[in-house]
């Protein structure tokens, strides 16, 4: 069965080759060691496998085994979301935002069950490239 990137489509500029990898794999597969990643991200106390930190980043909460093993990642996108992430160093994510950034001086981090409940609030807008896309994933202009 040829794999494909889950993310082929929404990043397709971001896959290919990473660190040596080549192959895209099955995204159930990916249960690599991430624990120093883990605490390296003040997220230590998270129990979680690579894949399924690999889909929180992703956005993708509610997927099925079956659907997870029907998935597949190339190593640049594996590497990007999984153990070679890295974290933001300013506070301010917004897109063209001209002020003065600050760093990030806290601990304090979202865990992925947070993540996975903000996700689902209703009125939660996300900002995606050139348009705003709400959790039932109707599309509005910005």
């Amino acid at each position: 069965m040829d794999l494909y990137c889950f993310l082929s489509a929404s990043d397709p500029a971001n896959c290919g080759v990473s660190r040596g990898c080549t192959e895209t794999v099955c995204l159930y597969d990916c249960k690599d060691d991430i624990r120093s990643h883990l605490r390296s991200c003040h997220l230590s106390k998270e129990n979680v496998d690579e894949y399924k930190l690999i889909l929180a980043r992703a956005g993708l909460f509610d997927l099925s085994d079956d659907q997870i093993c029907k998935m597949g990642i190339c190593p640049k996108h594996r590497h990007r979301l999984g153990r070679y992430w890295l974290k933001s160093k300013t506070t301010c994510q917004y897109p063209g935002h001209v002020g003065n950034s600050k760093k990030v001086v806290g601990r304090d981090t979202f865990s992925i069950k947070m993540s996975e409940e903000v996700r689902n609030l209703p009125y939660i807008y996300l900002y995606d490239k050139l348009r705003l896309i709400n959790p039932s994933g109707r599309k509005y202009l910005p």
